[in-house]
């Protein structure tokens, strides 16, 4: 059985937080991530920091870029990912998050396979509109389509989108 999640990691903390019994209770299935390939040769997870930092040239200058220092370090880097559950967005990072998607974004990470997002560079709509790709998801994941009639879907789909363009 399978399903789809059209979101990013974060949902894994919900699935031992507040929707952990009812994932214990399913059975604590193993979870993952696949590429989004929009591009020939792409076979990485869309994935970047969710907001960045900066220092600003007012203020506690010296503190903040300590602060962010920290952050880098061992120190920094357990609190991060053991006691926040984030991922570490550093490739040296030893430490994994116990929430389900934490292993696989990591082995994503450390074998160089990752992109920025490219939802800039979409239609509009194209993922969650009436006849957008979340229908292709849900096809796939309701057993109307086999594996190539889901490839098959999702080149049908994106080509039509593209064509409006």
């Amino acid at each position: 059985r399978y399903a789809f999640i059209t979101q990013g990691s974060w949902i894994g903390a919900a699935l031992n937080g507040d929707n952990s019994a009812e994932y214990q209770a399913a059975g604590s299935f193993p979870v993952g991530m696949i590429p989004y390939a929009f591009e020939d040769g792409i076979d990485t997870i869309l994935t970047s920091a969710p907001s960045w930092w900066a220092v600003s040239k007012e203020g506690n200058v010296e503190e903040a870029k300590a602060f962010l220092q920290w952050c880098s370090e061992d120190a920094g880097q357990k609190i991060l990912v053991e006691d926040a559950g984030c991922i570490s967005p550093f490739t040296d990072c030893s430490y994994v998050a116990s929430d389900p998607f934490a292993k696989t974004v990591s082995d994503y990470i450390a074998a160089g396979k990752t992109s920025n997002w490219h939802w800039m560079e979409m239609p509009e709509g194209i993922g969650n509109s009436e006849g957008g790709l979340c229908y292709c998801f849900y096809r796939y994941a309701n057993g109307e389509l086999d594996a190539a009639s889901f490839k098959n879907d999702i080149n049908r789909t994106i080509e039509e989108w593209y064509a409006k363009l």
